[in-house]
């Protein structure tokens, strides 16, 4: 199963845990595991030298900045102080989210998440607070 480059969405039935009502990008998926980032949960943090707002990536490693740049898809790891030129089209996150090898296969087969055909680019032209309810409708729910 290929997850790289994938919007995931959590079970909608789901609602008692930090990925309750998740849209996640999963950045890379290989032998060793994954990695990705939740792209619709903001924090009331404020990057100072961007005045963007930062949102909540993931559990792990949440004291962390990464910046997700939608256009070449890839991800940068900013000093906390350094200058953030050209935000448009990038998102500030704190934290990311992981699973061991073979454990995001397993909670998809479980389904804890559901694959939806949507890009990286595509969602994040979506409001942030309307990116679930957006990727269910895609998946021909709600």
């Amino acid at each position: 199963m290929n997850l790289n480059s994938t919007i995931l969405i959590s079970n909608p039935t789901f609602t008692d845990n930090v990925f309750s009502s998740s849209v996640v990008y999963v950045m890379e998926h290989n032998f060793s595991g994954s990695l990705g980032f939740i792209i619709n949960k903001n924090t009331e943090k404020i990057h100072e030298n961007s005045n963007s707002k930062i949102m909540f990536g993931g559990p792990v490693d949440s004291e962390s900045l990464y910046v997700l740049d939608f256009i070449d898809d890839c991800i940068n790891k900013p000093a906390l102080t350094a200058p953030l030129d050209n935000i448009k089209d990038k998102m500030i996150l704190a934290g990311y989210t992981g699973w061991d090898s073979g454990q995001l296969e397993n909670e998809i087969l479980s389904n804890y998440w559901f694959p939806v055909d949507i890009n990286l680019n595509a969602i994040s032209k979506i409001s942030i607070k309307y990116r679930f309810n957006y990727a269910l409708k895609k998946l021909g729910i709600g």
